[in-house]
């Protein structure tokens, strides 16, 4: 199946870190996973730039 997820923006929260788990977890289940953000912010943390 193909997914597409939204996000405004890629931050240190718990929305942020919820959708990249999700997307991860629905990769690894075989799915198509397109995620769209606004971008990040400057102060983003190592694993936000892995999944990026």
């Amino acid at each position: 199946m193909r997914i597409a997820l939204l996000l405004s923006r890629i931050e240190q929260t718990g929305v942020t870190t919820h959708t990249i788990d999700l997307s991860k977890g629905l990769i690894d289940m075989g799915h198509e996973v397109c995620l769209i953000t606004g971008g990040k912010i400057k102060d983003a943390t190592e694993r936000v730039d892995f999944f990026l």
